[in-house]
This record gives C-alpha cells, structure tokens and sequence, in this order.
C-alpha cells in the first residue's frame, strides 16, 4: 500500500512538472509569436492608432467644411442667377 502512494505521489508530481513545463512552453510560444506580428506591422509600415484617429478627424472636419462651402455656393447661385453669356 505504501509503495503506491509513493508511486501515486511521484505520478502526481511528475504531472504537475509536466503541466508546468508545457505552460512556460505556451507563454514562451506567445511571446515569440508576439515579436513577429510586431516585426511583421513594422515591415508593412502601419500607422499608429493616433495617428490613424488625428487623420481620421482631419477627414471629418474637411468634409464638413466642403459640405457649408457647398451650401455657400448654392444659396449664392439662387440668389444671383448666372446670365447666359453669347459666344
């Protein structure tokens, strides 16, 4: 009886050394596959997520500005009518 639990204890440790071993073998696993998606955006030459909202909120604010300079035409246009000029 003894020398099963000693056998069950060993088993068990052995178990726990293995679980052990193949979680510093994942985590080791993530990090290196971390670096390369790192490397890989630096290659590709992506933008920064600031940089990307600074620009984003430029595109806005010109649109804006293009659609009150499209309406500034319009109500121009309707109240000085173009003359129709003679070639």
């Amino acid at each position: 009886m003894n020398d099963w639990k000693l056998l069950l204890d060993d088993l068990a440790k052995l178990a726990t050394s293995a679980f052990g071993a193949a979680d510093e073998m994942r985590k080791d696993g993530e990090k290196k596959l971390k670096l390369r998606f790192e490397k890989l955006a630096k290659k590709m030459d992506f933008v920064s997520r600031h940089e990307f909202e600074v620009v984003k909120a430029m595109a806005i604010k010109a649109r804006k500005e293009q659609e009150e300079l499209k309406r500034q035409i319009k109500k121009l246009q309707t109240a000085h009518p173009a003359k129709k000029q003679k070639k």
